[in-house]
C-alpha cells in the first residue's frame, strides 16, 4: 500500500513539473514545412505526442508564399482608398493592365509600430465604383491596408498591388518545435548478442563481443518475441567484463528469463541527456554534433547541377543525416548538403536536395561538418546523476551505429503522416527547426483496389460504374469505354473489323457490333468476342468524286458527306481531262475530315499544285494493310460505314469485377423498362458533432437519419459504424437489409453518402431489385437566362431541373416546336435564338432510359436590341455594294452577304469615350484639356482620334469596328437589296438643312450625335450621311471592289496598305454635287484627325 502511495506522489510531482515546464514554451516556437501532395486533399498530420509536447497544434500560415521571393508580373500600382480587414474589394489608380483570374498581391511595407503585410487573392470582376478603377477580389482581405499622404508606389505609408504568378500546389503547415536537448556524458554505438540462455536470478551474460563495454556501463537487454520486443528493467550495471568467454558480469542478478529459442537477444548502449520530458515512447530522435576530424573524401565522378548521387572515394564513415561542405577552390555548395542515404557497396552518396552547381572529378574535396544518426527511442527513464541531477535516459529502440561524445545535440524529430482513404498511407520523419523551412520532396500516395460483386433481379442487366475519382487503370476506361467507328464496311459472314482505333481492345474481350437509327439509337445489334488482331490488306474503294472547285495551294476539298474518308488515310488525288481520262495524279495524307453543311470537308497534305474544277477530280484511297479485329461468330448482317460501331461490351448481371481502384461510386443497372441508380448525396451536417457520434459512440444521430430519408436513403435503426479514416471517413452497415454506406467528411459542413463503395482489398457485395419505370420524366425547372425575361443577346443559357425514376436520358429543344432529333441531357445548355428583335419562345421536351417522354413545355424571352444598338438582319438575298456613277474607287457594283449584326445608333461622344480614358490611362484627344473634354461638348462625336484608339475603344466595351460593307448595309436601311438605292441616308433629294458637312482636317461643322433626327436611316440610325467622318475596319484599297467579287462578310484587303478607309461624312464632288452615301475616303491609321469620329458595331454570335 505504501509502494502505491509512494508512485502517485511521484506521478503527480512529475506532472506539476511538466506543466510548469510548458508554460515556459514559446507560442511563437515553430518551424515550418513545405509538401507537395498528390492527391492534393490528403490529410496531413504532426504526431500527437508532438503537440502535446508544445501545446499547439500545426497550423496552415496565411500565405503560401513564405518560401520564396514571389514572382511579380508587370509594375505595381497603388491603392488610393484604405481597404479593410473583410473587403471583398480595393481602390487602385488603374486597371488598365489587370484581367479577371489574376493572381494578385497587396504589400504594406513595414512602418514604425507596424509589421510588414501582404496578402493574396484572385481577381473575380473588374469595375469601378464612385468612378474609382475597383478590384473585385476573392477571399476577402486578411489584414487593412493604408494610403500614405503621396498615395504613390514610391511612397512607403502607400499599400501596392501587384500581379502574381500563381502560387505552387504545395502546403505550408507551422509545426510546433521542441527545442534541443544536450547529450550527458557519451553515447556509445557497441552492440553484442546473447548466445547463452540467461535464467532469473543469474548475473553472467555470454555474448559475441565485448567490445565497447565497459566497467559501470548501464545496458540495454532486448529480447524480440515475434513482433514484441521485451527490455529487461531496471537497466543492468556492468559489474565487470573478461575476455575469456565474452563474458559480461551484471551487479544485480536478471529478473526474467531469456532462452535464445524464445528470440534473439540484443545487448546494446543507451544514452542520457538533461533532464525531458518531451521525448516520449515511439519518438525519433537526431543526434548530431560537429566534426573536429578534418575528414574529407575526393569525388570520383563529375557532379551537375540538379544531380542527387554522388560518387566519393570511401563511403566507410559516412551516414544518413550527415551534413557536408562540397568545395571546388573557392566554389561552395550553399547551403550545406545533407546526406539523406549510403550505398556502401559502390561509394554512392544520396543528397537530400539536388546540388545547384557544377563540380569537376579530382579537383572537388568533400568535408564533413556534422556527424547525424536517427534513432527512434524506445522508452525514456527519469534518473539521477550521482550529484543528484535530473537527466531523462533515453531506452533506444535498437544500437547506434556510430558513437558520439558530450558536444553532440539531441533533436527530437517531428513524425508527418499523409493519408487519404482509398490510398496507401505514407509516415515521413523530417528535422524541423524554429523559424526554418524544411522542404519535402513531392509525394504521390498509391491508390488501392478492391472488388464488387454485382447482382440483380432481373439478372442480365447492363452495369455502368462511374467512379468520382480520376484513374487510368485499363479496368477502369473498359467500365465506360465509347464505341469506335467502323471505317470500313463489314459485310454479312465477314469475320473482319477494320475501326478508327484498336487501342482499347484486346484478345478475348466481347463487343457488340450495333449500327444506329436516324434517332441516334441502336436498330441492330450483335455479341461477339475478339480472337484475335492481325493486319489484312484494304481492299481498294471506289475513288469519291470532289465535288467543288479548288484553287492552287489549296488544302480542303469537298466530297460527299458518305465518302468513307478519314483522318490518316493516304489517297491519290486524280485529275480527269475533257474525255474523262486521268490527266495526272498526286499523293496526299488526309489530315483531318470535318462534316459541313455541303459534304465532308477534306483537309490534305501537302497542298494542291494546280487548280480544280468541280466534279473533275477524285481521290482514290491507297489499298494498304490496316489492323483489324477477328471476331467470333462472324457477322449475320452487313454493317456499313457512317451508322456503324463497335463497342466493348459492358459488364451483365451478375458478375464480380476485379481490382479496379478503391474509392465510391456511382451504380447504374439497366434492362429495358427496368431499372436502378444509386448516386451518392450530400448532407449539411455540424462534422465535428458528428466525429464524436461516430467514432466515441458508434452511433448515427435522429438528425442524420431525417436528412438522408429527405434525400431518399432509407436508414434502420439497426446500424453498425465504423473508422476507416479517424476524423475523415466512415463506413455505416445497415444491419437490416445488408446494405453498406460510406461517409466521406466534406470540409467543416457537409458529409457525403455514398451507397457503393469499393474498399481496400475486399470485395463489395451489390444486391439489387430493379424497378419497373412506366412515368415519365418530371420537369421541375426549365429556365432561360437565369429567369431573366428579356436579353440583348441571341446567345441564351438554358437551365433544366429534370428528375425521373430510370434517369433523364435525352432532350429535346427547338424554337418552332418542330423537334429534329434527340440530344443527351444536360441540366445547362447554350441555346441561340433567331437573331431577329423580339419575343423568342423555346420548347423542351425530355426522354427517360426507360422510353418515357415528358410533355412539351414552352419557355418565353424578349431578345431586345442593346442599349442604343440597332439591329441589321442577315441579308436573305445579297444586297449590292458600291456605286457605278460614283468615283473610281466605288466601282464596281457587285453583291454582298452578310451576317446579322447591331450597329450603334449615334457616333461614339465626348462622354462615353472619357470613361474610356479615365479607366485605361490612354492619351485623351489632343484638343481635351488634359482629361476633360471642351465644355458644352459632351455629346459631340469624339475626334482627333486615331484608328487605333478607335479599335482599342471599340475592345474595351466588348464591340468592335464595322467592317467597310457592314457600315455601307446600315446606310442603305431598308432599301440594301434592291438595284435602286437612296443617294443618302433619307432619300435621294438632297437637303442641307437635315445634315451638315464636316471637314476632316479642320472639324468644322461639327454638331452634337442627335443633332438632325430628319436624316436619319430609315431604321433610326443617326448621321450615316454627314457630321463627322467615321473609321472603319478595312484597310484601303481603291481597287478592292474590282477584286472582291461576289463576297460573303468581306474585311477588306488582307494586308496593311497604310491607310484605312473613312466612310459617312459628305464632301462636295468635283462637279459642285454632293458626294453619297457610298463615297469612300482614306485616313492614316496613326493620326487622329479633327474630322473623323467613329460608331461600333457587336457581332451575334
Amino acid at each position: 500500500m505504501k509502494v502505491k502511495n509512494r508512485n502517485c506522489a511521484f506521478i503527480i510531482f512529475h506532472l506539476v513539473v511538466l506543466v510548469a515546464l510548458l508554460s515556459n514554451l514559446r507560442a511563437d516556437d515553430y518551424g515550418y514545412l513545405y509538401i507537395e501532395v498528390d492527391p492534393v486533399d490528403s490529410q496531413i498530420q504532426i504526431d500527437e505526442n508532438l503537440k502535446r509536447a508544445q501545446k499547439q497544434q500545426p497550423r496552415p500560415i496565411p500565405s503560401r508564399q513564405l518560401l520564396d521571393e514571389v514572382p511579380t508580373v508587370g509594375d505595381p500600382v497603388p491603392l488610393v482608398l484604405p481597404a479593410s480587414e473583410g473587403n471583398d474589394q480595393i481602390s487602385i489608380r488603374t486597371t488598365a493592365d489587370f484581367a479577371v483570374g489574376n493572381r494578385i498581391r497587396i504589400l504594406q511595407q513595414a512602418r514604425a509600430g507596424s509589421p510588414r503585410r501582404y496578402s493574396d487573392h484572385t481577381v473575380i470582376r473588374i469595375g469601378k465604383v464612385n468612378l474609382i478603377p475597383t478590384l473585385f477580389i476573392r477571399p476577402s482581405l486578411a489584414f487593412n491596408f493604408q494610403v500614405g499622404r503621396r498615395g504613390e508606389v514610391s511612397d512607403p505609408g502607400t499599400a501596392r498591388v501587384f500581379k502574381i504568378q500563381p502560387p505552387s500546389k504545395g502546403r505550408v503547415i507551422a509545426v510546433p518545435v521542441v527545442p534541443p536537448a544536450n547529450l550527458v556524458g557519451t553515447a556509445k554505438a557497441a552492440s553484442t548478442r546473447l548466445v547463452k540462455d540467461v535464467r532469473s536470478g543469474e548475473n553472467e551474460l555470454y555474448v559475441t563481443s565485448i567490445q565497447g563495454f565497459d566497467t559501470g556501463d548501464i545496458i540495454t537487454v532486448k529480447q524480440e518475441i515475434g513482433t514484441n520486443i521485451f527490455i529487461e528493467k531496471p537497466l543492468p550495471e556492468i559489474e565487470s567484463v573478461t575476455e575469456l568467454g565474452n563474458k559480461i558480469v551484471l551487479k544485480e542478478p536478471m529478473r526474467n528469463n531469456y532462452l535464445l529459442r524464445d528470440g534473439k537477444v540484443t545487448i546494446y548502449h543507451s544514452l542520457k541527456i538533461e533532464w525531458r520530458v518531451d521525448f516520449p515512447k515511439e519518438s525519433h530522435i537526431l543526434i548530431q554534433e560537429i566534426d573536429h576530424t578534418g575528414f574529407s573524401l575526393g569525388l570520383l565522378k563529375d557532379a551537375q547541377p540538379g544531380d542527387l548521387e554522388l560518387f566519393v572515394s570511401s563511403t566507410f564513415e559516412l551516414g544518413p543525416g550527415d551534413v557536408i561542405s562540397v568545395e571546388e577552390g573557392v566554389k561552395r555548395e550553399d547551403p550545406l548538403p545533407e546526406i539523406e542515404s549510403v550505398s556502401y557497396e559502390i561509394n554512392k552518396i544520396t543528397l537530400k536536395y539536388p546540388l545547384k552547381n557544377t563540380y569537376a572529378k579530382g579537383k572537388t574535396k568533400l568535408f564533413r561538418i556534422k556527424i547525424s544518426e536517427v534513432a527512434e527511442v524506445q522508452e525514456p527513464q527519469l534518473v539521477q546523476s550521482s550529484r543528484g541531477e535530473k537527466q531523462t535516459r533515453l531506452i533506444l529502440k535498437d544500437s547506434l551505429r556510430r558513437s558520439f561524445s558530450n558536444a553532440a545535440q539531441v533533436y527530437r524529430l517531428s513524425k508527418i503522416s499523409i493519408s487519404k482513404s482509398f490510398y496507401l498511407p505514407e509516415q515521413r520523419i523530417a528535422l524541423i527547426q524554429a523559424g526554418e523551412v524544411t522542404k519535402f520532396p513531392p509525394l504521390s500516395l498509391k491508390r488501392c483496389r478492391g472488388s464488387i460483386t454485382i447482382l440483380s433481379d432481373p439478372a442480365n442487366a447492363v452495369i455502368k460504374i462511374e467512379p468520382q475519382f480520376t484513374d487510368t487503370s485499363t479496368e477502369l476506361e473498359k467500365l465506360a469505354t465509347l464505341p469506335v467507328l467502323l471505317i470500313r464496311d463489314a459485310q454479312e459472314g465477314s469475320n473482319h473489323l477494320i475501326l478508327k482505333t484498336i487501342r482499347i481492345f484486346e484478345i478475348g474481350d466481347k463487343i457488340w457490333v450495333q449500327s444506329r437509327g436516324s434517332d441516334g439509337l441502336v436498330e441492330v445489334r450483335s455479341d461477339h468476342k475478339i480472337t484475335g488482331i492481325e493486319s489484312v490488306q484494304d481492299r481498294l474503294l471506289p475513288p469519291v468524286l470532289v465535288t467543288t472547285s479548288a484553287n492552287k495551294d489549296s488544302t480542303q476539298l469537298l466530297v460527299s458527306s458518305n465518302a468513307t474518308l478519314f483522318s490518316g488515310d493516304q489517297v491519290i488525288l486524280q485529275r480527269q481531262d475533257e474525255d474523262g481520262q486521268i490527266s495526272e495524279q498526286t499523293d496526299h495524307e488526309i489530315v483531318q475530315t470535318e462534316i459541313v453543311e455541303d459534304g465532308l470537308q477534306v483537309t490534305i497534305s501537302p497542298a494542291v499544285s494546280n487548280q480544280i474544277q468541280a466534279k473533275s477530280a477524285s481521290i482514290q484511297v491507297k489499298p494498304g494493310f490496316m489492323q483489324a479485329l477477328i471476331v467470333s461468330p462472324a457477322l449475320l448482317e452487313t454493317f456499313l460505314v457512317g451508322n456503324s460501331e463497335v463497342q466493348l461490351k459492358p459488364y451483365l448481371t451478375p458478375t464480380t469485377i476485379r481490382d479496379i481502384p478503391a474509392g465510391e461510386y456511382q451504380l447504374k443497372i439497366d434492362t429495358g423498362k427496368y431499372m436502378v441508380e444509386e448516386t451518392p448525396v450530400t448532407i449539411e451536417v455540424d462534422v465535428e458533432a458528428q466525429v464524436k457520434e461516430f467514432e466515441i459512440l458508434q452511433h448515427v444521430t435522429g438528425d442524420l437519419l431525417t436528412s438522408l430519408r429527405q434525400k431518399g436513403i432509407q436508414w434502420s435503426d439497426n446500424l453498425k459504424v465504423e473508422t476507416v479514416t479517424p476524423s475523415d471517413h466512415w463506413s455505416v452497415e445497415d444491419l437490416d437489409n445488408g446494405r453498406d454506406y460510406s461517409l466521406h467528411r466534406l470540409g467543416d459542413d457537409k458529409i457525403r453518402v455514398s451507397p457503393i463503395t469499393v474498399l481496400v482489398g475486399q470485395t463489395t457485395f451489390v444486391n439489387r431489385n430493379l424497378r419497373v419505370d412506366q412515368i415519365a420524366p418530371t420537369i421541375h425547372k426549365f429556365e432561360i437566362n437565369d429567369r431573366l425575361s428579356k436579353t440583348k443577346s441571341p446567345r441564351i443559357k438554358l437551365t433544366f431541373s429534370v428528375t425521373d425514376t430510370s434517369g433523364v436520358y435525352q432532350m429535346a429543344i427547338s424554337n418552332t416546336g418542330e423537334f429534329e432529333e434527340w440530344q443527351p441531357y444536360k441540366p445547362t445548355l447554350e441555346w441561340q435564338v433567331e437573331s431577329a428583335p423580339g419575343t423568342k419562345e423555346i420548347h423542351a421536351k425530355f426522354k427517360d432510359r426507360a422510353g418515357n417522354e415528358s410533355p412539351v413545355e414552352v419557355r418565353k424571352v424578349d431578345l431586345n436590341s442593346p442599349l442604343s444598338m440597332v439591329y441589321i438582319p442577315a441579308t436573305k438575298i445579297p444586297f449590292m455594294m458600291g456605286n457605278e456613277n460614283g468615283a473610281s474607287d466605288e466601282e464596281p457594283e457587285h453583291l454582298v452577304t452578310l451576317s446579322s449584326y447591331y450597329i450603334d445608333q449615334y457616333e461614339v461622344t465626348n462622354t462615353e469615350y472619357k470613361d474610356f480614358v479615365d479607366a485605361t490611362d490612354r492619351p485623351p484627344p489632343s484638343h481635351w484639356d488634359g482629361l476633360q473634354y471642351p465644355k458644352g461638348m459632351a455629346k459631340f462625336p469624339v475626334a482627333n482620334v486615331s484608328w487605333e484608339d478607335a479599335n482599342a475603344y471599340a475592345k474595351w466595351v466588348g464591340k468592335r469596328l464595322p467592317t467597310e460593307a457592314e457600315w455601307e448595309r446600315a446606310a442603305l436601311g431598308e432599301s440594301s437589296g434592291m438595284k435602286t438605292r437612296p443617294k443618302w441616308a433619307w432619300g435621294n433629294r438632297w437637303n442641307g438643312l437635315i445634315t451638315n458637312l464636316v471637314s476632316i482636317e479642320t472639324g468644322k461643322g461639327l454638331a452634337p450625335v442627335d443633332r438632325f433626327p430628319n436624316g436619319r436611316t430609315q431604321n433610326d440610325i443617326y448621321n450615316m450621311c454627314g457630321n463627322a467622318w467615321e473609321w472603319v475596319s478595312d484597310w484601303y484599297d481603291p481597287n478592292y471592289y474590282a477584286k472582291s467579287g461576289i463576297s460573303s462578310n468581306p474585311e477588306g484587303p488582307s494586308e496593311s496598305t497604310g491607310l484605312k478607309v473613312v466612310r459617312g461624312g459628305v464632301a462636295v464632288g468635283e462637279d459642285g454635287s454632293m458626294t453619297a452615301i457610298t463615297n469612300r475616303e482614306k485616313a492614316s491609321a496613326e493620326i487622329g484627325y479633327p474630322g473623323i469620329s467613329f460608331r461600333c458595331v457587336r457581332s451575334i454570335e
